[in-house]
């Protein structure tokens, strides 16, 4: 694919929200790209409308029941009995996604704490908020795609 890096030549705040544009852009730019290249003939496979029929209201969709019990079984079984503590992370789409984990050994959790993507840029906000006026908070909280909803504790 064809495209640009958007890259700012100053670092303000202003600077940002246009790479943040530029990068909207490109995007848009690479899809079109995309949608040129994609092979002529029908988009809709032969099992589709088999799915349709199954996504309308008030019809139900067969679960394979013995693959369910073995899940459960497994699930079950298992010796989630620990006396440690566990962090589980996974890339999302702003970052990196975790599940801290305490457990006393009595099957279940008694302490969680989950660390979202946006935790981290959220800690430069006061570094890079000095000196501004607080009405440039808010576009300098959305040049970091911060998601204040996500960091409260």
């Amino acid at each position: 694919m064809d495209f640009e890096i958007p890259l700012g030549e100053i670092g303000d705040t202003y600077d940002r929200f246009r790479c943040r544009i530029e990068e909207i852009r490109q995007s848009n730019y690479i899809l079109k790209q995309c949608i040129k290249k994609l092979p002529s003939g029908p988009i809709l496979g032969n099992d589709a409308p088999d799915l349709v029929m199954a996504a309308k209201p008030g019809r139900k969709v067969g679960v394979d029941t013995p693959a369910r019990n073995s899940l459960i079984k497994l699930i079950e079984s298992r010796d989630v009995h620990m006396e440690e503590d566990l962090y589980a992370a996974t890339e999302v789409s702003k970052g990196e996604l975790g599940f801290y984990f305490i457990s006393d050994s009595m099957g279940r959790p008694y302490r969680m704490h989950i660390r979202s993507p946006s935790f981290l840029p959220i800690g430069a906000l006061a570094a890079m908020g000095k000196g501004v006026m607080i009405a440039d908070l808010i576009a300098l909280n959305g040049t970091l795609n911060v998601e204040l909803g996500e960091c409260v504790t």
